[in-house]
């Protein structure tokens, strides 16, 4: 990356940081004392999520909008699922961006190896989360310094504990949601990620270079975020060196899924996208559309772990209009103003860069038809793909974790391989046998 940053004891230098110092400059000129902090608020915006309790969190009052500046750091105990384990590992505020083109401050943890890799030169995995979350104590950072409220954070992390420790990758893994936590808002998901790698690449103390080989890796929301980044970064970070894309599980159509899951226990927990998505973008749900169990539901979920908020209460079963005051709320101008750009079957955005895409076939909570357009989209537009579609999920259906989170575990041994073929000089996409490869 050109005008690579070098940080020691928190003064970045060079190049870069002259032009750090003079967007700040401008930045404190032109705008107001929260920098680009406004997302969401106003006369008719949904409650926001409790501030961090951690100073750390806090963002300057005027953020450059240099996408990737390092803001401030702190070494921390890495801790996830309460276990303290050696590794080196920091937590960077870094600049990104949302949905509007606005410069926000967000938070990424960095972990590096205790051993070397077979590669003769570091390399650089970008894990994202499904932490699906609206609260501040359910990011992925919280995580990875011993909070127990998000378990699929807890649970995920042993799904790269293995390259992380016996592979030797170095890791990035973002709170993408950014500073608001919105929940189910593409292009800031994307932007963000995307952001945490140029953040990491520029850290001194991991090691890494400016074409570091870079690859991402999600699972459900954490796939919404991973092909998001994957699809803005022919447009939005060119410069990084990224190998290659896994995503599983991926929520392509937020409509579509809502729609099927009226009436279903997931619903309540669904809903919570909606309110996620109006941090970033207020207009798909005003305030003045609630309906006064909508009103409740809103302010008592604002700051909820997947769809659970810290008193416990729990949201079962439903339908939109419980909650929002319309015949038709799929159809109000809101959502069809704001639905178009959160989906990932958009004509302008798609990967370059080769996709690993893996879908359970009786999926019950994210239908498999979404992969199957997302696929077929991306094929037709030249993306390097590689699409499985697996029914090992299926035998697990009738366990309290369904198909949908199985499939995680389920998936994890193909993507690790398929992530290590991308990362080897010449690179390679190992995938799994059925596995339909286009371009």
């Amino acid at each position: 990356m050109a005008g690579r940053v070098r940080v020691r004891g928190g003064i970045q230098k060079g190049v870069y940081g002259a032009a750090v110092l003079l967007s700040a400059v401008l930045a404190a000129c032109g705008s107001d004392s929260s920098g680009g902090n406004t997302v969401g608020q106003g006369p008719n915006a949904l409650p926001a999520a409790a501030p961090d309790a951690d100073a750390f969190y806090d963002a300057p009052a005027a953020i450059p909008d240099v996408p990737g500046t390092i803001l401030k750091y702190r070494a921390i105990t890495y801790q996830p699922a309460g276990l303290s384990l050696p590794n080196p590992a920091w937590q960077l505020q870094y600049v990104t961006r949302d949905g509007h083109g606005r410069p926000l401050a967000a938070v990424t943890t960095v972990v590096k190896p205790l051993v070397p890799n077979l590669y003769g030169h570091p390399v650089l995995l970008s894990f994202q989360h499904a932490y699906d979350s609206l609260g501040a104590e359910c990011t992925p950072s919280h995580t990875a310094t011993g909070s127990s409220r998000n378990t699929t954070n807890m649970a995920e992390t042993l799904e790269f504990l293995s390259p992380l420790q016996a592979l030797g990758w170095t890791m990035v893994i973002p709170d993408y949601e950014g500073p608001y936590h919105a929940f189910g808002a593409g292009p800031l998901s994307g932007q963000a990620t995307l952001d945490a790698i140029r953040a990491a690449l520029q850290f001194e103390p991991l090691g890494l270079a400016a074409d570091t080989p870079a690859a991402l890796w999600g699972y459900s929301g954490g796939a919404y975020a991973s092909s998001w980044a994957a699809a803005l970064h022919p447009s939005y970070a060119p410069e990084i060196q990224l190998v290659g894309a896994v995503s599983g599980g991926t929520p392509v159509d937020f409509v579509d899924i809502m729609q099927r899951n009226e009436d279903t226990s997931s619903f309540g927990f669904l809903f919570t996208l909606v309110i996620g998505m109006a941090r970033d973008y207020p207009e798909v749900l005003p305030a003045s559309l609630l309906t006064p169990m909508g009103a409740d539901v809103v302010d008592a979920m604002k700051d909820s772990c997947e769809g659970t908020p810290p008193d416990g209460f729990t949201l079962d079963g439903g339908r939109m209009t419980d909650y929002v005051a319309d015949d038709d709320p799929y159809h109000t101008p809101g959502f069809q103003t704001v639905m178009p750009k959160v989906t990932l079957l958009q004509a302008d955005r798609v990967p370059t860069t080769d996709n690993y895409l893996y879908h359970e076939i009786d999926d019950e909570l994210v239908p498999v038809a979404g992969a199957d357009a997302l696929a077929a989209k991306w094929c037709a537009e030249g993306v390097p793909l590689n699409y499985f579609q697996s029914s090992a999920g299926t035998v697990t259906d009738t366990l309290p974790t369904g198909v949908h989170t199985s499939g995680a575990a389920i998936g994890t041994p193909a993507a690790i391989a398929y992530i290590a073929g991308r990362f080897a000089n010449p690179a390679m996409s190992v995938t799994p046998p059925g596995t339909v490869r286009c371009n």
